[in-house]
């Protein structure tokens, strides 16, 4: 929902910029928020807290996808 709301009143979520304030650690929607955010181009995220209640550091780039595991297929002829 925030990051529909934020699409209607600024028309763009591709460059914008996002202060997130309060109690970082225990809020899960600004954790989601910030993952979501993280998808789009030259978006810039500040985390605004006290050291009490600030975010753990978290990775939020892209991962390559791992590489296609060999399959044995085996075929069992019954007769």
């Amino acid at each position: 929902m925030d990051v529909y709301t934020i699409d209607r009143e600024i028309g763009k979520l591709d460059g914008i910029k996002v202060a997130l304030v309060g109690d970082l650690a225990n809020g899960r929607t600004v954790r989601s928020l910030a993952y979501l955010l993280a998808k789009y181009q030259d978006v810039k995220i500040y985390f605004v807290s006290p050291d009490v209640v600030k975010m753990k550091v978290i990775e939020l780039t892209r991962r390559p996808p791992p590489p296609p595991q060999k399959r044995k297929i085996i075929i069992i002829n019954k007769y």
